[in-house]
């Protein structure tokens, strides 16, 4: 069907301005050579095209759209919801209405099976598929609600560009739509994959022993107030000189303090592919130059690892902060959570993280080194206070620029590959594995 053929507005060649007016002409012409039958015909067909034309470009007016995602950020393996509100506010029904959008980019949701996959006309067939759903008929002023399931399958963001209602006249020959204002157009994340981490590393850190309760500690120094004994209360804390002077049986309440603040820096580009000296690359070696796949699983294990760090410190209200270098979706930047705020900001960014990289020009390139530049930071890298956490990708291949601004003994780094090379050389290093439960899996 023609209809099906061409997305979103558009007219076809039957009913075009040039058509109509060679009808007209051929109604002058037959009238004047007194061909009536053939005037009638043609005629005929002007007054079809007319009709169809002010149908079609009256169709889809008073016709709006809304949608809404309560929940636009889950993890891989969950369920969203997208619920589209269709409003045909006049008497002219209309015979097909078409509910399209751009596809997901990266596939890191699985659409509704309700949505049809169409390339458009002159698309690449290797482009992001449009999704498109066609209703039958709309009445008058009805009002129509679609509540659509996405699946996450892995991490990536999608952000839905273009939303329209598409219709027309009852043969598909005019078409028009209705697009959605980009401001009230959802941005739809899956999250890295949670997985098993262990938090023992950061919460003994922050005091160079065994942290209080979910990373809390009570400063003896700091008396509050005091209160009735109930079971259950650390006898230490009993106030036993008001308890000789026969006043109860009081606990002090001590002041709470917080641990120091934790940073984590992810140098990005350190996992893009890395060439190799071509002594390293020769047959006779036994370490050979990583793939683009395993750079790229690499980074999924990072991001996933460090993801499920945030959520798990968070829940023991710790004061968390991301640095993340410029990529190719964002700018370089440093995000912020407070003890006891929400870190969805932070997993948002870490599901849309992509290597930015940028190639060195050619007369700067070495054999030893990335053929990117390296990770480019915000410059407020460095945090004033607290630990600093710096996940790369080998311990043989460091920031140096970075690793200089950063105070002795404030970083610690988790290297994918190598970490025993930055141990050697003073760092505070582990490997990037021995961060998740059992390993890796």
């Amino acid at each position: 069907m023609e209809r099906k053929a061409q997305a979103g507005g558009g007219t076809s060649l039957l009913v075009s301005g040039a058509a109509l007016a060679a009808w007209a002409v051929g109604v002058l012409l037959c009238l004047q050579f007194s061909l009536l039958p053939a005037a009638a015909l043609f005629l005929g067909f002007l007054l079809l095209g007319l009709a169809l034309r002010l149908w079609g470009e009256r169709a889809i007016r008073h016709v709006t759209l809304t949608v809404n995602c309560p929940q636009p950020h889950i993890f891989p393996g969950q369920t969203l919801t997208l619920s589209y509100t269709l409003n045909n506010n006049k008497l002219l029904p209309l015979l097909w209405l078409d509910l399209t959008q751009n596809g997901p980019e990266t596939n890191c949701f699985r659409p509704d099976p309700a949505f049809e996959p169409y390339h458009e006309a002159g698309m690449s067939p290797d482009a992001p598929a449009s999704l498109r759903q066609t209703f039958a008929f709309v009445g008058s002023y009805q009002s129509l609600t679609l509540e659509s399931r996405w699946q996450g399958v892995h991490r990536g963001i999608y952000r839905i560009e273009h939303l329209a209602a598409c219709s027309g006249d009852g043969f598909g020959l005019v078409q028009r739509e209705q697009s959605l204002p980009a401001a009230q157009m959802p941005t739809l994340a899956v999250y890295p994959r949670l997985v098993e981490v262990d938090l023992s590393p950061f919460l003994t850190n922050q005091w160079d022993c065994d942290a209080g309760q979910h990373g809390f500690m009570e400063d003896n120094t700091v008396l509050r107030g005091n209160r009735e004994y109930m079971p259950g209360d650390n006898w230490k804390a009993i106030n036993w000189r008001m308890a000789a002077r026969e006043q109860g049986l009081p606990v002090n309440l001590y002041e709470t303090i917080r641990p120091r603040a934790i940073r984590f820096i992810l140098d990005g580009e350190s996992f893009c592919t890395i060439r190799q000296p071509a002594s390293e690359t020769d047959s006779s070696s036994e370490e050979k130059a990583p793939s683009s796949g395993e750079n790229a699983a690499l980074l999924e294990e990072a991001l996933e690892i460090l993801g499920s760090l945030l959520l798990g410190l968070s829940a023991r209200q710790m004061s968390l902060s991301l640095s993340l270098p410029r990529s190719r979706r964002f700018r370089a930047m440093t995000l912020t959570a407070a003890s006891g705020d929400d870190v969805s900001d932070l997993l948002f960014h870490l599901a849309g993280y992509d290597c930015a990289e940028l190639p060195v020009p050619e007369e700067a390139q070495k054999t030893d080194v990335s053929p990117f530049l390296p990770s480019l930071f915000p410059e407020d890298v460095i945090p004033a206070e607290g630990s600093v956490w710096l996940i790369t990708r080998s311990g043989r291949h460091l920031p140096a620029n970075l690793l200089a601004r950063l105070r002795p003994g404030q970083v610690h780094l988790v290297c994918a590959r190598d970490w025993e090379s930055a141990a050697r050389t003073g760092f505070s290093a582990l490997p990037l594995e021995s961060l998740r439960k059992g390993g890796r899996q």
